[in-house]
């Protein structure tokens, strides 16, 4: 029990300190939410790199094709922002499975 009280303290320290943010400085949020964002974002990385051996090419590059459908539906097509949202993630799952088979084969640093 004591040991599980050990381990959960930290993840508790923290969501103690994000709701107290919250309340101290309510105009950072989303200064605080991308800063979570970009930690699990490393977390992830860290799994895969540390204990994986596998270097994540997936990850920004499906980031930047959902970004660009979402910014070319904004500036071209139309003004909604969530049919962007939704476009964003349908361009991620189609270039996922086309690319994807190809980027989990690819293992360790690659040196030039």
């Amino acid at each position: 029990m004591n040991k599980l009280l050990e381990y959960l303290r930290g993840p508790f320290i923290l969501i103690v300190l994000i709701v107290i943010s919250r309340y101290l400085f309510p105009s950072k949020m989303t200064f605080l939410v991308e800063i979570t964002t970009f930690s699990i974002y490393i977390i992830a990385n860290d799994i895969l790199y540390g204990y994986m051996g596998m270097v994540s090419f997936g990850q920004p590059f499906y980031l930047g094709v959902g970004a660009y459908t979402a910014a070319i539906y904004l500036a071209h097509i139309g003004h909604n922002p969530l049919i962007a949202i939704v476009l964003a993630i349908m361009m991620g799952f189609v270039i996922g499975g086309i690319l994807g088979p190809a980027y989990i084969r690819l293992r360790g640093t690659i040196s030039l």
